[in-house]
């Protein structure tokens, strides 16, 4: 089975590198930085972004349909920019690091004492490109950083499909989800009925100060700007939105590499230590597997998991099963939005009054 995965991942390197070498030709796109919203602490920083042609992508007019499928198609055929210096300025600092082989740059740093990190604001500061020059001077993208506010209650990790944005991950071979997220618009995208009123409740803390949110799912980098878009128009928390490589740079990850989601929310876990966290997610994926799962490597972190249920799955009864031998974790799986308001507001996550508005359409 080793061989055969070896064969496998030396076969894909292959025709990733052919891949390249059939987009390798000149181009007229402009380059561009797309700059990730990144997130800081007094002991952590962590920004990510990437170096791409630029197709100039709208995400937010609405198109004729044969244009809706070409910049469909276009989000998800990138052509990226490997190996190439990016300097990054953030409070009078100058960061160094390159693009990997899918265009990506990380900083992943302890946060210099020099750097001015004050709770509740952004750290902001932009990313430039001096080795490749457009039209007015080296290539430059605007980057930021969230510091949580030091009168946050706790902090809310949430999975964004089926949870917060309505994607289908349940429906027949995944078909209506494929259409959705390769064919609409931000502002044609539906949020989960009673989920924009709640999280906009529990942003606020009862002193008037902000709980952070951060966005974690598996979808690819490749609707970033869609997701952004999305949460913007729906005035949903700003956060973090952290997504996963969908390219063969995942064949590189190291041999200890556990996943995208449990290996970014234990990232945000050391970041924050002193901070608890609410989870969201839903029993269409492993969402309840990763959060018990760290909720045996950071027990004092956690301090809900709210799992929705979405449908009557195999998947679905597996989740319910696991949830129920949880043992001491706080976790809960609901059917509706405003079962998780009533169990927040019996535990004190949200306002005593607070009461959804929306109806749901299962209620």
């Amino acid at each position: 089975m080793e061989n055969l995965k070896k064969t496998l991942i030396k076969a894909a390197r292959k025709a990733h590198q052919v891949f390249d070498e059939l987009k390798d030709r000149p181009s007229s796109d402009p380059i561009k930085i797309e700059s990730y919203t990144g997130y800081a602490s007094q002991d952590r920083m962590f920004l990510k972004g990437r170096v791409l042609e630029d197709d100039n992508i709208m995400v937010t007019k609405s198109y004729e349909e044969l244009k809706r499928i070409f910049y469909s198609f276009k989000r998800f055929e990138t052509d990226e920019i490997p190996g190439v210096k990016v300097l990054l300025y953030l409070d009078d600092h100058e960061f160094q690091v390159y693009t990997d082989e899918e265009g990506f740059y990380t900083l992943d740093i302890a946060t210099p004492d020099s750097i001015n990190v004050k709770p509740g604001e952004w750290i902001r500061g932009y990313a430039e490109l001096p080795d490749i020059v457009g039209d007015d001077g080296p290539v430059r993208g605007t980057i930021k950083l969230r510091v949580p506010d030091s009168e946050a209650s706790y902090g809310v990790i949430s999975d964004i499909d089926d949870t917060i944005l309505q994607t289908h991950v349940t429906s027949l071979f995944q078909l209506k989800m494929m259409f959705v997220t390769l064919f609409k618009e931000a502002s044609q995208r539906l949020a989960m009925e009673g989920m924009v009123e709640l999280y906009q409740e529990m942003s606020t803390t009862p002193v008037g100060g902000k709980n952070p949110f951060f966005y974690v799912s598996n979808s690819p980098w490749n609707i970033y700007p869609m997701l952004v878009e999305f949460l913007k128009l729906n005035e949903l928390p700003s956060g973090p939105v952290l997504l996963r490589d969908f390219g063969f740079g995942m064949l590189h990850q190291n041999e200890g590499y556990r996943g995208h989601k449990i290996e970014t929310i234990s990232h945000i876990f050391r970041a924050y230590p002193d901070m608890q966290f609410i989870l969201f997610g839903d029993s269409g994926s492993k969402d309840a597997d990763v959060y018990l799962n760290l909720a045996l490597e950071f027990p004092d972190q956690i301090k809900t998991i709210y799992i929705r249920h979405l449908k009557d799955t195999k998947n679905a009864r597996r989740v319910a099963n696991l949830i129920n031998q949880k043992g001491e974790v706080d976790a809960i799986i609901i059917d509706s939005t405003r079962e998780i308001a009533a169990d927040a507001r019996e535990k004190g996550y949200v306002s005593e009054k607070f009461v959804l508005t929306e109806v749901e359409a299962d209620e």
